[in-house]
């Protein structure tokens, strides 16, 4: 009888033990603080090749296997972030946790990310996209898109583009050669985001077309593909820009202004969905659910 008590009772403590789970905590990043601070009022900030497709969901729900021609989809939302980490009064920092919180709430609603390839075709009313497409965007290229924000999307499978400032390349705070290629390796794509992060509509003609060209030769030497998609810097730009953005080959261009892209927009002056620390999933579902927010 005792020995049945004893064994009665280590059941129970393994029965309990085995339903209290671990919960890591969220590690803030130790890069340097946002290079581009776009105006939050505007919306404002954003050179990146149309890269490799997105990576699919690994869900096997009816809603997220759905797809749906292009022609059929009016406008769809173009997420950007800056860095990933926890910075007190600083709202282009989205803290880790609240990364994974907006990463689970598309997943749970049967969003499903797309390429620049494929937003390329979209604007064209041509291919075949999920139900529910979203792009998703990073500026300026920090070390933590790659050490916190990766990771996460990663758990959700979803992929992205970063926009990366190739002067800032390898530098402590962003990221590194090795990460970026990574990236491009795993469904990411990696653009251009000019050399240095000036404000172009200031440059002579002449310097402007030396930030894209020199940043753009130096990211398609390191990853050993073309570099077609473009944001500009806080999301300044004038005619001349455009045309110079144009002349560089490049495919696709965003810009900071808000609202959705919308099929048949001009492919260089696409908007985007700004999203800021501490916004909340209410905010968060608003910018993604009306194209007009």
């Amino acid at each position: 009888m005792k020995r049945i008590t004893l064994l009665s009772f280590m059941l129970s403590i393994l029965i309990v033990a085995t339903g209290c789970g671990s919960q890591a905590g969220e590690n803030a990043s130790s890069a340097q603080a946002t290079m581009a601070k776009p105006t939050p009022a505007a919306d404002a900030p954003a050179s990146v090749s149309v890269g490799p497709s997105s990576a699919t969901s690994n869900s096997t729900t009816p809603l997220q296997q759905a797809r749906v021609p292009a022609q059929d989809i009016s406008a769809l939302p173009v997420l950007y972030y800056h860095s990933v980490k926890v910075e007190q009064g600083n709202e282009l920092c989205m803290p880790p946790n609240q990364l994974r919180e907006q990463m689970n709430y598309l997943k749970e609603h049967g969003y499903q990310t797309i390429s620049p390839a494929q937003m390329a075709s979209f604007l064209k009313g041509e291919g075949i996209l999920p139900e529910h497409p979203v792009l998703i965007t990073f500026d300026d290229g920090y070390a933590n898109n790659y050490t916190d924000a990766y990771p996460i999307l990663k758990e959700f499978g979803f992929t992205a583009t970063v926009f990366m400032i190739s002067g800032a390349l390898d530098s402590s705070g962003f990221l590194s050669t090795r990460q970026i290629q990574e990236l491009s390796t795993n469904g990411w794509t990696i653009g251009g985001h000019t050399k240095n992060h000036e404000h172009l509509p200031q440059l002579d003609a002449a310097h402007q077309a030396q930030e894209m060209k020199d940043s753009k030769a130096v990211l398609e030497q390191k990853l050993g593909r073309p570099v077609s998609v473009f944001a500009y810097p806080y999301g300044e730009y004038n005619a001349q820009v455009k045309k110079a953005v144009q002349d560089d080959g490049y495919a696709l261009a965003f810009t900071t202004e808000r609202g959705w892209a919308k099929q048949g927009a001009d492919p260089l002056l696409l908007h985007r969905v700004y999203l800021y620390a501490n916004m909340g999933l209410q905010e968060f579902q608003r910018r993604i659910e009306n194209p007009n927010y």
